[in-house]
């Protein structure tokens, strides 16, 4: 393990591939003040300070540990090589950058003057600007601007005459999106140093100067070595003239790729029968190339339901009443909430009650992790701005690809990020790299996101967390609601306790699929026979499960006896009045409405024929001249019979 990650790691923060971020001391366990590398032969490490801490302290700190090895007092002591103000529009030096040359590398320490004609550490809470910021300012806006990645580069083009600006810390996390605003209506040459970081701080800066009206384009300086810039650049014989050359030639380009042509194409009008069909795995919920969102509260069966889901995609079985298309599929798990020993129960849980072996998944089904096992982290929101991490994108495309995965289900959404959730645009930027990740992979990738606190509310597609930038991208959007008490007094359910397991699922945003109606599903307890009373665990499966229907069983001739009881008396629609119509409605099909499931279908059968005209809701006057409302035949159903006939 690197010297700079063993530091990272002994400072409590986060290594990225290539650096690291750790609190700076005296600050919370979440700062991320401090960026850490490796210099360039291993030997030593480079820290950058965000926050004024000294970086001195912090090294010597690791010395005390015995993460970095004990300084030499032989050997060359850092020293300072240089400082760069930085000066706002009205002259004003608002902080300084000092260079620090030693061993091994360079390091940059942030000033900011004390009011007594001195400097103290730190920049925290001073408004960044850009380096000769009154410089850039008075350039002509048809000039011009070069930006490169540090101050002691842009003070080399500025005594070649060119109007040159920089940022404190550079590719470090030093240029901020608000510089974009700087250079509006503005030509910018942009000259990446010869590396990977340079490259990206290149790519960062476009980005962000078009975005506020700039036109930027890049600078590539021939024969640069590795990690070389313009200081190198120039001292290899390079001249101001050739530089506004190379600038002139890649503006002239950039300009050109940008007129691009538009052309708009006749419609083909295809054959209806040669048109593929769209790439559904599973019912009309999981579609090859995109995302599905699960939007659930608490306690409301999703990951017992995507158990379930991933058992029927694996097995190529209905479980849930969808219809695998194109038999078995291959399907990644990836729970970043629950230990594996929990994940193994629901998993073999389900395959209990399914009867379902490991001869019937075959090498079709992977689960991990993200407490016990590893971790999924696609972006990041810290002290070096916001950034989506690629190198994770990759990675998961790469072992996508590899395992040939059809549906990737990651649970729970929020957990696979570190950005805030109520963020439109970071998250819309997260969303849409994940559906990128499922059209270069060919597969359905579901994201299981926690609802907002809705007080009781229906769940429904706007009902997500934070942004509704996923929702946006999914197209398509799986809602869990648990079954009310009026639905549960409906069903003949009475009982709390057994009701909070029952809940309806609805695809709430159908992009491309018709219309559909809630499914319902019941949580059953499947005993592991894993030790202990009662046959051990007892772990919850999702199964699909059909509300009773009031109308079973009810033919015309039953419907006609209905009729007849009706005409034959006046029948009230209170369902408090002693002659209420369900009396007779009772009578008819032998139910008891002392029972409360009876007395339930009852009203149902009553609601439904009225509906339909097989009974009818009229006003009228009682005995005693007071108007009620009563319940006479309507449509006989001879009558109805015959037409449908």
């Amino acid at each position: 393990m690197s010297l700079a990650r063993k530091a990272t790691i002994a400072l409590g923060g986060d290594w990225h591939g290539d650096y690291g971020t750790a609190p700076s001391p005296g600050h919370g366990k979440d700062d991320r003040g401090l960026s850490i590398r490796n210099t360039d032969d291993g030997q030593d490490i480079l820290i950058n300070s965000f926050n004024g801490a000294d970086w001195q302290a912090v090294k010597d700190d690791l010395r005390d540990r015995g993460i970095l090895p004990p300084l030499n007092r032989d050997a060359p002591r850092s020293r300072e090589s240089g400082h760069y103000e930085y000066v706002d529009s009205d002259g004003t030096v608002l902080y300084r950058t000092v260079r620090v040359d030693k061993p091994g590398g360079k390091d940059f320490i942030a000033q900011r003057p004390d009011g007594k004609g001195g400097w103290t550490a730190g920049i925290k809470g001073i408004e960044r600007i850009p380096y000769r910021l009154p410089e850039l300012l008075a350039t002509p806006l048809d000039t011009v601007v070069y930006v490169v990645e540090g101050e002691r580069k842009a003070d080399t083009l500025a005594a070649w005459g060119f109007t040159a600006t920089a940022v404190a810390f550079g590719a470090n996390g030093g240029w901020k999106d608000a510089f974009g605003a700087y250079f509006n209506g503005r030509p910018v040459a942009i000259l990446p140093d010869n590396d990977d970081p340079g490259r990206g701080f290149a790519e960062k800066v476009r980005a962000s100067i078009e975005s506020h009206g700039g036109k930027a384009f890049f600078v590539e300086l021939p024969g640069l070595p590795p990690k070389g810039d313009v200081v190198d650049w120039k001292a290899a014989g390079g001249t101001a003239e050739e530089l506004r050359q190379l600038a002139s030639t890649a503006s002239l380009q950039s300009r050109q790729s940008a007129a691009i042509e538009i052309t708009a194409t006749p419609f083909g009008w295809p054959d209806p029968a040669g048109i593929p069909l769209r790439p559904w795995i599973l019912g009309r919920e999981l579609l090859r190339g995109t995302i599905t969102g699960v939007i659930a509260g608490g306690g409301s069966l999703k990951s017992t339901y995507m158990v379930t889901t991933a058992l029927s995609l694996v097995t190529g079985r209905a479980l849930l009443g969808k219809t695998v298309w194109g038999g078995p599929q291959r399907v990644w798990f990836w729970n970043l909430e629950d230990p594996m020993d929990e994940l193994d129960r629901m998993f073999v849980a389900g395959a209990i009650h399914y009867g379902i072996s490991r001869d019937n998944c075959g090498d079709r089904l992977f689960v991990d992790s993200g407490l016990t096992g590893q971790g999924l982290c696609t972006a990041v929101e810290d002290a070096t701005g916001f950034r989506i991490i690629e190198p994770v994108y990759e990675a998961l495309a790469a072992e996508l690809k590899r395992r040939s995965i059809d549906v990737l289900i990651v649970d729970p959404f929020v957990s696979s990020h570190q950005v805030s959730e109520n963020d439109n645009n970071k998250i819309d930027a997260v969303s849409k790299r994940w559906a990128k990740l499922a059209t270069e992979c060919g597969c359905a990738i579901v994201l299981v996101h926690h609802t907002r606190k809705l007080a009781g509310q229906t769940v429904t597609a706007e009902a997500g967390r934070g942004a509704v930038a996923l929702i946006n991208t999914a197209r398509t959007v799986l809602v869990f609601n648990r079954m009310t008490k009026e639905e549960g007094e409906r069903f003949g359910i009475t009982d709390d306790a057994e009701r909070r397991l029952y809940v309806n699922v609805l695809n709430d945003k159908l992009n491309r699929a018709p219309p559909a109606k809630a499914d319902w599903i019941r949580a059953v307890g499947v005993h592991l026979g894993n030790g202990g009373l009662e046959g051990g665990d007892s772990v919850a499966v999702a199964v699909p499960w059909t509300p009773p229907d009031a109308f079973e069983g009810i033919d015309h001739h039953t419907l006609r006896a209905v009729q007849a009881k009706v005409a034959d008396g006046q029948w009230r629609a209170s369902v408090q009045s002693d002659e209420w119509v369900g009396i007779a409605v009772a009578d008819v099909i032998g139910a008891d409405l002392e029972i409360p499931n009876d007395k339930t279908r009852v009203k149902e059968l009553i609601k439904g024929w009225i509906k339909s005209d097989v009974l009818r809701e009229v006003e009228g006057k009682d005995e005693k001249r007071n108007v009620r409302k009563f319940v006479r035949v309507g449509t006989m159903i001879d009558s109805a019979v015959q037409r449908a006939a």
